[in-house]
């Protein structure tokens, strides 16, 4: 199965970095292909604004 985790946090040593690689080990033990996607690390910023212009 694929399955594709998305996670946003600021600090990876957090227990929320810790579930996550648990996680993400159990499922690739598991054969189940595994993306992730770290919104932190890809700088992803949720605003909207207005007058963006379209690139």
């Amino acid at each position: 199965m694929n399955v594709l985790i998305i996670y946003a946090h600021p600090n990876p040593s957090s227990f929320n970095g810790a579930i996550l690689e648990h996680v993400q080990k159990g499922l690739e033990e598991t054969n189940h292909s595994v993306t992730l996607l770290d919104l932190y690390k890809e700088q992803f910023d949720p605003v909207l604004v207005f007058n963006e212009e379209k690139t």
